[in-house]
């Protein structure tokens, strides 16, 4: 058994924490689903060859079922209505496990629906077996991880004390590519790829090395002038492929200037590379790219 593992569920305003403390008032007796995945590998059969060719796979979704024991302080009625709220039928929920005494450091959340309760509601110490159907089948971290490629850096922090006229307050960074380690996280996770306009800017594009994949935005036939305050947003998840371009306050789809042969690339396992670029102006550009890890197991 894990050391203290903890499982809280959240919908809305409720909130219970189940845990592998002896101490815990609901203690967490097991939890299947967790570090397992179930995968459908679609094939064709061949009529004249042994076996089958191979054609596409998809991740189920996964099927949590937490076995819950209340300690029995309180009355059973109280408590199955606390359950059964918490619970509810078509209602979403999040599940957050944390690991090794609630680490944060191996904090994941998966959302969820209930499937089905069971509860005997009569012995002094009351089980409950729950199912939740999660229709997204992977765990994320619960925070965005940002890698700003460009930007300014501040050289000091408040409290601060001025001894000299004219002193530098920030920094340029200013790296045309950086790198992206995927070591244990899924394929293929959504970024989301911010370019904040300082002057002109002709053009811009970001560029997967690995792959060569590369969004290219304006192109010589239909090019794309930034101005100073211009703010730039990519983004490359599945069902979520969007270029906006935000001027003035106002916010406007702009797909139409993705050049012909440009890729939403995404997070892949292993390096990533990503570099940027323009036609002209990228020293006023500030890129930052930002994602949340995703993974097939808690």
């Amino acid at each position: 058994m894990r050391r203290n593992r903890k499982i809280i569920c959240k919908r809305g305003n409720l909130e219970l924490t189940f845990g592998e403390d002896p101490h815990s008032p609901f203690f967490l007796t097991d939890a299947d689903g967790l570090y397992s995945t179930e995968v459908d590998v679609n094939t064709t059969d061949n009529v004249f060859e042994d076996g089958s060719t191979y054609q596409s796979s998809r991740i189920t979704a996964r099927n949590i079922t937490l076995t819950i024991r209340d300690r029995g302080k309180d009355d059973h009625i109280s408590v199955r209505n606390m359950i059964m709220s918490l619970f509810s039928p078509k209602a979403k929920g999040r599940l957050t496990i944390k690991e090794n005494d609630g680490d944060t450091e191996n904090e994941k959340v998966i959302d969820y629906y209930v499937e089905k309760i069971i509860s005997d509601g009569l012995n002094s110490s009351r089980e409950f077996t729950i199912s939740l159907i999660c229709p997204d089948p992977y765990f994320y971290d619960p925070d965005d991880k940002v890698v700003r490629m460009a930007s300014y850096a501040g050289l000091f922090t408040f409290q601060h004390n001025f001894t000299a006229s004219r002193e530098e307050i920030g920094a340029r960074i200013q790296a045309k590519s950086s790198s992206i380690s995927n070591e244990i996280g899924a394929d293929a996770v959504g970024l989301t790829i911010t370019f904040s306009v300082h002057g002109a800017v002709t053009n811009p594009s970001v560029t997967r090395v690995e792959s060569q994949e590369t969004i290219q935005i304006g192109t010589s036939s239909k090019p794309l002038s930034l101005v100073y305050g211009d703010l730039l947003t990519v983004t490359t998840g599945s069902g979520n492929k969007h270029i906006y371009l935000t001027r003035s306050g106002v916010q406007s789809e702009i797909n139409q200037y993705l050049s012909s042969d440009s890729s939403f690339f995404e997070l892949h396992q292993g390096d990533n590379t990503i570099g940027f670029s323009a036609d002209s102006g990228s020293g006023n550009l500030d890129i930052t790219i930002s994602y949340r890890m995703r993974y097939t197991h808690a």
